[in-house]
């Protein structure tokens, strides 16, 4: 089985002849695992589209199972931007969003439903008073992108 960080290494490469991103399973999935078997091989990665920046990480359930989820460049952005607990608003604002409801089904439902982000008060979702925070796994995701970045930053930094 693959590893979090080969299949990230393996989206960030992008497709090529030795790789292929696919939907959803189907015929061209089968054509496609014929032809890496008449040829190299290669690695064929499903569940994740082509474009869309998704990143996988590994985490543990409650009953000791490992389970792959996919994070959105949405939810990166989010993780970027919480540190220690937060308002909706005050997240919503550091990110430069102005609808709730975008907010909410395309940044902050994503990451508690991955299990990286939580309420302060999970028994009071509509409470005013509100907050969120970075869970276990979520402050270890938020390591890895700094780490990331950082890299990122140093090769920008070189001139030939």
């Amino acid at each position: 089985m693959l590893t979090a960080d080969a299949i990230n290494a393996l989206l960030r490469a992008g497709e090529s002849e030795t790789l292929e991103l696919k939907e959803r399973f189907g015929a061209d999935v089968i054509e496609t695992a014929v032809a890496f078997a008449n040829t190299h091989g290669g690695t064929i990665l499903i569940g994740v589209r082509a474009d869309a920046g998704l990143r996988i990480f590994f985490r543990q359930t409650r009953e000791g199972r490992q389970t792959a989820d996919q994070v959105t460049p949405q939810v990166t952005e989010l993780l970027h931007a919480l540190v220690g607990e937060s308002t909706r608003d005050s997240l919503m604002g550091q990110l430069g969003l102005k609808d709730r409801e975008h907010f909410r089904t395309g940044y902050l439902a994503p990451a508690m439903g991955a299990g990286l982000v939580e309420m302060t008060l999970s028994d009071k979702p509509t409470s005013r008073l509100q907050k969120y925070r970075l869970t276990v796994a979520g402050r270890q995701m938020q390591a890895v992108l700094l780490t990331e970045r950082s890299a990122q930053g140093a090769k920008g930094d070189r001139t030939p």
